[in-house]
């Protein structure tokens, strides 16, 4: 929009060709000098030698008078103006026809010469006064405005090919073609109106009807309202080449040697607030500015407010303080001595850039475009013809149809925006986009899909520079607004921002949606914006299973979402969302009612320096995942005399409901492909039943989980891709419970120090010392008749001080060793709601295999207890090297050895045999016979 206004200024010059003209034909009294006598006494004579071009009235003819000239002072008696044409060709009433016209007007800090071909001059004679009052130049009219040599603006010609003069009006009008050729600006249009108060100094209207054209020249450098947004091919604008400028001649004027001079203003002392006024530039309908970096459409109106409009830019040089002396113009006549100001040469200086050094870049330059299809408006800012213009141009627009965006797409890299109306601030820079907006531009992907091999590592970085950039779009329903003081552009209502993702199998888009993004613009072309977006924001990009590639299996969404904010730090390369954030994924073979959630207050995403590698997450606490889980069944089948002959029959369940909570933070690590849970760590899982729910329950400080990075590494029957899982810090517990409505029917639990879990091997591993605790004390007593130690009856169960405890899921197999220490096992039964007999073991190694019986319930199957054991009940203590027991013939067998030899009582024998059914005790003595001993 910078850009744009110096175009405007440019343009603006056009206003001086009536500003001359209105300087001239002030209704003050204007002293008359021979010049002007002359004309008005020829029309009485009979003077001979006329030529074809003669004025007649009846018989008489009039005369040609030549080189006429009139010459405006100011208060010092230096040249302000000069009027003049080469001859009068008749005179008709108060119609004066003349041939080769022109002004010319000198001031401070310009000149301006206009010249035409043909002119008719409506004048006022009122006691011996002659006062210009209406006028029309006709045929190759020229305006030359020649700026001082330090003015920013350069040397501009306006070409007409009529204007014509209205004093009464104030107006300047023409219907006809206007062009205006400047080296840094080109303008092409139809029709133009000018209306501009003398009393009050200001322009009160400037319209050009039809702009076909404004073509602005400025540095590649600068920059506009968009920002930088340099495209791929650095496409130039449709530009025209430069016209080469016909300057006109040097103005006709008398006096041989006396030529009008320009002089200079004498300086000023400053004051405390330049006077002027303030003005508004209107584009109307369909508007476009178009350069090879950037494209900006809207469909009503482009409004530039609050253009400054200096006084002593206009105002006559040498202009002094009320009660100075009279400010009367006075006219010389031709011939008479003229005040001589400073040498004319200086305001013709031409201003010479020193030599740039060898190293320095040329200055490149650009062409700027603009249309519209309904003019230009210029009015001062109070003006109720803003209102009514404004209105107008509003009815037309719905009216009308407005210009689809897709004919204005191109295949360039160049950054475009699209709105309905722009209100930019010349005082401020501020600009206001209204309506639906939208803004597109180029930049390197942020989302990308990373399928990792062996070759991509080391190709990573030559493939990112290669890649193309993408085209981003964003777009806001109520507009954008650009506020120059902070460099900070602000897009509102239902804004949605849409990137491409590279790197899957077919085109996906990442959105990012919120009702308010504001983006700080860096002072570095090479740094990137902070962004904001005020909540609820969210985020929605795609993953890809790299199995999945050229299947039919399409990338699924990811959503994160966020109740206050979103921002973009790149200076710490942060992206972090605020206020009950929310992360949605679906998982594979489920419903979306059965999605992936992860939920905290604020998520940080840390982005890699590398774009090759993946971000890392972190969430405050506290911060829940949901998920879940479809585990298998397993079914033992083998023999009864082998135990160790197990086959595994998985059989796929129902998808079970999973949460875990985290109340510090939660990490999601990509170098490691891991997630880490921290601070009051709890995961459960929910299986419900027709007659029972049962929850399973994970609970430690800190829960680790291990992704693998190949989702064919996948646990069968899993719908989570869990590598390796670790649960520590203080006290680790994992439960299942059991409940009927707010009955409990039972439970187990394992306390310990540590405890993972092996996807590949399917292997849990408790690290203790550490307990196991079977509850099943609520539980009905079973319809089939159960074993001695049957875990379906009422009971309870305790395994004591192991150091590690593995649990093979395959197998649904649980070994236990005490290390230095000693197992304590107890069985407790229940009768009736009271304890029974205590049943206990000690041991340093114990296998126990278990099942899974029809109702879906656990039973203890085998047992082995060894590294020395001790058993006792109420009636027998059994001491020995390994104690075996077999749940389905409820028999228990204990046998020594060398290093531990057998007890039964306290008595030495080789070995025992102890029947849970029938309570009988078998064993042998370590002499010839056998003993029986019945109970």
């Amino acid at each position: 929009m910078r850009k744009f206004l110096i175009g405007f200024i440019s343009l603006a010059v056009v206003l001086a060709v009536y500003l001359l003209y209105n300087r001239l034909s002030e209704t003050l009294p204007i002293d008359t000098g021979p010049g002007t006598e002359f004309v008005e006494a020829v029309a009485d004579s009979n003077m001979g030698g006329l030529d074809d071009e003669i004025g007649k009235i009846g018989e008489v003819g009039i005369g040609p008078v030549r080189k006429a000239k009139y010459v405006i002072l100011n208060r010092d008696k230096e040249v302000e103006r000069e009027f003049g044409f080469e001859r009068l060709l008749h005179e008709i009433r108060d119609i004066w026809d003349i041939e080769k016209p022109y002004m010319n007007v000198y001031r401070h800090n310009f000149q301006c010469y206009i010249t035409a071909d043909r002119g008719k001059v409506q004048v006022e004679t009122a006691v011996g006064k002659t006062t210009p009052k209406d006028a029309t130049f006709t045929g190759n009219v020229v305006v030359r405005i020649v700026p001082e040599a330090s003015s920013s603006i350069k040397e501009s010609f306006v070409y007409l090919d009529e204007v014509i003069f209205l004093s009464e009006r104030s107006q300047l009008s023409t219907g006809g073609p206007v062009k205006f050729v400047s080296e840094d600006a080109q303008m092409r249009g139809k029709g133009m109106e000018l209306v501009y108060n003398e009393q009050t100094e200001r322009l009160e209207y400037f319209r050009i009807i039809d702009l076909e054209s404004l073509r602005l020249r400025t540095k590649r450098s600068q920059q506009t309202f968009l920002g930088s947004g340099k495209g791929r091919t650095d496409r130039p604008a449709d530009t025209v080449s430069q016209a080469k400028t016909q300057q006109p001649a040097e103005p006709a004027v008398t006096g041989g040697s006396q030529k009008a001079e320009a002089s200079l203003a004498p300086a000023r002392q400053p004051t405390t607030q330049e006077q002027g006024e303030y003005y508004q530039c209107v584009l109307s309908k369909n508007v476009i500015i178009d350069s090879p970096e950037q494209f900006v459409f809207a469909d009503e109106e482009i409004c530039i407010n609050d253009i400054f409009w200096s006084k002593a830019s206009s105002s006559r040089s040498g202009q002094v303080d009320a009660g100075g002396p009279d400010d009367t113009p006075k006219i010389v006549e031709a011939g008479s001595q003229v005040p001589q100001s400073a040498d004319k040469s200086k305001a013709q200086k031409v201003t010479v850039s020193p030599q740039s050094e060898p190293n320095e870049p040329s200055v490149q330059f650009i062409d700027i475009v603009v249309t519209c299809d309904n003019g230009v408006l210029v009015v001062p800012m109070d003006s109720p013809r803003v209102i009514d213009h404004s209105v107008k141009d509003v009815i037309e627009a719905t009216a009308s149809d407005a210009v689809p965006l897709g004919v204005l797409d191109d295949d360039t890299e160049r950054t475009q925006f699209f709105t309905q109306r722009i209100d930019y601030n010349a005082a401020t820079g501020d600009a206001v986009a209204t309506g639906l907006s939208e803004l597109r531009f180029y930049a390197s992907p942020v989302f990308k899909t990373q399928r990792k091999t062996q070759t991509d590592a080391s190709d990573a970085t030559a493939a990112e520079a290669n890649e193309a950039p993408v085209a981003v779009k964003v777009v806001a329903r109520e507009g954008a607004t650009y506020l120059q003081a902070p460099n900070q552009v602000i897009f509102e209502g239902d804004c949605l921002c849409t990137m491409p993702q590279t790197g899957f199998s077919e085109p996906q888009n990442a959105t990012f949606s919120a009702p308010k993004i504001t983006v700080n613009v860096p002072k570095e072309k090479s740094e990137q914006p902070d962004i904001f977006a005020a909540g609820p924001a969210e985020l929605v990009f795609y993953m890809e299973d790299s199995n999945d590639a050229g299947t039919e299996k399409k990338p699924v969404p990811v959503r994160i979402n966020a109740q206050r904010q979103a921002r973009f730090l790149p200076a710490s390369n942060q992206i972090v969302f605020e206020g009950d954030c929310l992360c949605t994924m679906p998982q594979k073979g489920l419903t979306p009612q059965q999605n992936c959630t992860f939920s905290s207050p604020q998520l940080t995403i840390e982005l890699p320096k590398d774009k090759a590698e993946q971000p890392d997450i972190f969430a405050a606490g506290p911060a829940e995942l949901t998920f879940f889980a479809q585990p298998a069944l397993q079914e033992k089948q083998g023999t009864e005399t082998d135990v160790n002959d197990l086959t595994v029959k998985e059989t796929k369940r129902a998808p079970l409901p999973a949460k875990a909570t985290a109340q510090k933070q939660v990490r999601f690590l990509a170098a490691s492909n891991q997630v880490i849970f921290e601070g009051d760590c709890r995961c459960t899982m929910v299986q419900e039943d027709p007659n029972a729910l049962v929850k399973y329950m994970l609970s430690a400080e800190q829960i680790a989980v291990d992704f693998p990075e190949d989702t064919n590494d996948r646990a069968p029957g899993s719908t989570i891709d869990i590598e390796h899982l670790t649960a520590s810090g203080g006290t680790v517990k994992l439960s299942t419970i059991s409940k009927a409505g707010q009955k409990l029917l039972g439970g187990i639990e394992l306390e310990c120090h540590k405890c993972e879990y092996d996807a590949e091997q399917q292997l849990f591993l408790a690290t203790g010392p550490g307990v196991i605790i079977f509850n099943n004390a609520e539980a009905s007593e079973p319809n089939a008749p159960a074993g001695k130690f049957s875990l379906r009856k009422p009971c309870w169960a305790f395994l004591r001080d192991f150091e590690t405890l593995k649990y093979f899921l395959r197998e649904n197999r649980i070994v236990a060793d005490a290390g230095s220490q000693r197992l304590l096992i107890d069985y407790f039964p229940v009768i009736d709601g009271q304890y029974d007999e205590h049943f206990k073991a000690i041991a340093s190694h114990v296998e126990a295999l278990l099942t899974e019986t029809a109702e879906g319930q656990t039973e203890l199957s085998t047992l082995i207890a060894s590294g020395g054991i001790d058993y006792e009940d109420d009636d027998n203590q059994f001491i020995g090297s390994q104690l075996s027991y077999d749940h389905e013939k409820s028999l228990m067998k204990v046998s020594g050895n060398a290093s531990q030899p057998c007890y039964l009582n306290g008595a030495l024998v080789d070995a025992i045999e102890y029947d849970l059914k029938t309570r009988k005790v078998e064993f042998e003595i370590p002499v010839p016979g056998a003993l029986q001993t019945p109970r």
